[in-house]
């Protein structure tokens, strides 16, 4: 047993070494901004503008009427700062996306309890292309209500999703509004169940209709699963999808692909090597799952909050790790290609804490996120600006090899056909294993006993179909998982 311990360690050893050569380079950092005060400033949405530059929507306790108000920044094309505008009353208000719209200004939406009828409401702020109001609407009733996200929609007006705890079925349910030009409704849905739901992202689909990401504690495989929403011009539900496994799995963001179906990015704790890691979804146009893709390290915890498929092919996703950088959390931009495979990633931060809300690929090439900063700026926390350059061709040359975990889970032969072997290592004998096999879309499909003492186990598979699994396992604080293909 020591002796197949000690070959697989040379081979994740050897393994490390070769992937990290063959990353393509990650682009250039062209600038970065920070905007804020005394107090704190986050940025939770950005656009390019079509007459250049950015808008920024966020929010602000340094600035504005209350004790936070919605923070809109327009910029350059080098960041600078053109002007900025407050929105809100005495009380708390935050703007979480902002859109340039087809007539000229743009669209905030949000959340108020300085105004409407409840402790929140979703508030939705038209201004001209100076910022200054056009109009401003609240949408909700007694209790809490918020707005994630809106979009200009294809026919005039605008969508927004978030969550609401004054209409629906249960605790709390997605929320979904559309209105006319002027922010009069023409038509709110809820769904969801007897517990807690929430959109987070919502986009009008090229056929017509809506696709929406969020959560859901009602439906699913665990506490709490992705919920993805595809409903018609109306808001009637065409169908609807969760994905996840038996712990927290949350969707923040979802775009409609130019080949068809979406692609999702938010966080999973039932999945991956981590507390929490990226969980990228890719989908066919009825929400059937074609990849699943996990992005972290162990121990520490990333998640993902923005996700745009790149006119190149691939997509980028903004988000946030703990795992890497050079603090306590920071900005992460990863790279991936149409597969979802990894093409770089790149980290930016100080010794705080950094986080990546929003990411979009600029005309020119290249990427603008935007977020937050507690490293850089002269308050608590800034509005954190990142331009990134046009990505480069060639091969990352890394020359270190990189260091070992003292944990370790190792499934082979992978693809497999009628059976496994699993070997772990770095767990304490006293430890009690778990080790369970998941299929694509979460559904628990093999447990597996294992005796106390144990290192190594095989595993007969001749029940499961050709397909993609994930084994998972957990040995006290220490989860991994890692997939597995079965061929026949």
């Amino acid at each position: 047993m020591r002796k197949s311990i000690g070959v697989i360690w040379s081979a994740v050893a050897c393994y490390c070494l070769i992937t990290a050569s063959l990353f393509a380079q990650a682009p250039d950092t062209l600038w970065t901004k920070t905007y804020g005060g005394t107090g704190f400033d986050g940025g939770s949405s950005v656009q390019e503008c079509a007459g250049g530059g950015f808008i920024i929507a966020g929010y602000t306790n340094s600035f504005g009427a209350g004790g936070r108000d919605v923070w809109l920044i327009r910029t350059d094309a080098q960041g600078g700062t053109l002007w900025t505008k407050t929105y809100g009353g005495t009380g708390s208000d935050g703007g979480s996306s902002v859109q340039e719209c087809a007539s000229g200004g743009f669209i905030i939406a949000g959340h108020t309890n300085s105004f409407g009828a409840g402790w929140d409401d979703v508030y939705l702020i038209r201004t001209d292309e100076q910022g200054d109001t056009l109009w401003t609407k609240t949408y909700g009733g007694t209790d809490h209500d918020r707005g994630y996200s809106v979009q200009e929609c294809a026919s005039g007006g605008f969508i927004i999703v978030g969550e609401t705890c004054s209409f629906g079925a249960g605790w709390g349910d997605v929320y979904l509004i559309r209105t006319d030009a002027q922010g009069d409704t023409l038509w709110t849905k809820t769904y969801g169940g007897t517990k807690w739901e929430c959109g987070y992202s919502v986009q009008e689909c090229a056929s017509g209709g809506f696709i929406i990401a969020g959560r859901t504690r009602s439906f699913g495989a665990g506490e709490d699963d992705v919920y993805l929403i595809r409903t018609d011009a109306q808001g009637g539900t065409l169908w609807t999808k969760t994905y996840g496994g038996t712990d927290t799995d949350w969707g923040f963001s979802v775009q409609e692909c130019a080949s068809g179906g979406f692609i999702i990015v938010g966080r999973t704790r039932s999945f991956g090597v981590g507390g929490e890691d990226v969980y990228l979804i890719r989908t066919d146009a009825q929400g059937n799952t074609l990849w699943i893709k996990i992005y972290g390290e162990l121990l520490f915890s990333e998640w993902g909050f923005s996700v745009q498929e790149c006119a190149s092919g691939g997509f980028i996703i903004a988000g946030w790790t703990g795992s890497f950088g050079a603090g306590g959390r920071d900005v992460w931009l990863i790279r991936t290609d149409a597969q979802g495979d990894t093409l770089w990633t790149k980290t930016y931060g100080g010794t705080g804490s950094e986080w990546g809300e929003s990411v979009q690929e600029c005309a020119s090439g290249g990427f603008i996120i935007a977020g937050r900063t507690n490293s850089f700026g002269v308050g608590l926390e800034d509005v954190y600006l990142i331009r990134v350059g046009k990505e480069q061709s060639g091969i990352e040359e890394r020359n270190e090899r990189l260091e070992i975990k003292d944990w370790r889970l190792e499934v082979y032969p992978n693809p497999a056909t009628t059976g496994v072997r699993i070997q772990w290592l770095g767990v304490s004998e006293r430890e009690r294993v778990s080790l369970k096999i998941y299929d694509l879309s979460g559904k628990l499909v093999k447990t597996i006993g294992v005796s106390a003492g144990y290192r190594e186990i095989a595993v007969n598979l001749e029940e499961l179909t050709n397909s993609i699994y994930f084994v998972k396992m957990e040995a006290g604080k220490f989860k991994a998982t890692r997939k597995l293909t079965i061929i026949k």
